[in-house]
């Protein structure tokens, strides 16, 4: 997101830089439990259905591709338990965080703090960019408008919506 902030123009260099600089930061600091993401060949609605306790739906990839996200022992277990059904199923490489699931939410305040010092007079995103942290119904929302601090940390806390 922060890249088609750049692309967008409504981010200037500087402020993609910081922005990096502090979502990183903050999550380094968090000393946040560990874990993983994988993805698997599930509906997003199967993996509503299927995902064990603490493992969440996170990124909708295609119609029957998601990524997952949660504690990194329940992530490597629901992937054995999903291969052993046939199903494909794979961790990813996450830097040890599971991104896009309400596990960053503990980072949330801190880094909205950091961010609206880094983007001071945030921009309206254009029809160019197209949202994928925000469902298409609430496009026209102030969060979605605007490349702001409180849309960049919604984008970390919330699942990616492709689909």
């Amino acid at each position: 997101e922060l890249a088609c902030g750049y692309a967008d123009g409504s981010l200037s260099h500087s402020e993609v830089i910081l922005a990096a600089y502090w979502r990183g930061r903050c999550i380094k600091e968090a000393n946040l439990p560990p874990g993983g993401m994988a993805a698997v060949g599930l509906t997003w609605e199967e993996c509503l259905a299927q995902c064990p306790q603490g493992v969440v739906p996170a990124c909708h990839n295609a119609e029957d591709t998601v990524t997952v996200s949660g504690p990194q022992e329940a992530i490597s277990k629901f992937v054995q338990e999903l291969k052993e059904q046939g199903v494909f199923a794979k961790e990813v490489r996450s830097a040890g965080v599971a991104f896009h699931s309400h596990y960053m939410a503990s980072i949330a305040p801190t880094l909205l703090a950091a961010l609206k010092k880094v983007i001071k007079e945030p921009q309206q995103r254009s029809s160019r960019w197209v949202s994928t942290s925000i469902p298409q119904c609430e496009w026209d929302s102030p969060l979605a408008l605007y490349s702001s601090a409180d849309y960049h940390v919604n984008n970390l806390v919330s699942p990616v919506l492709f689909q």
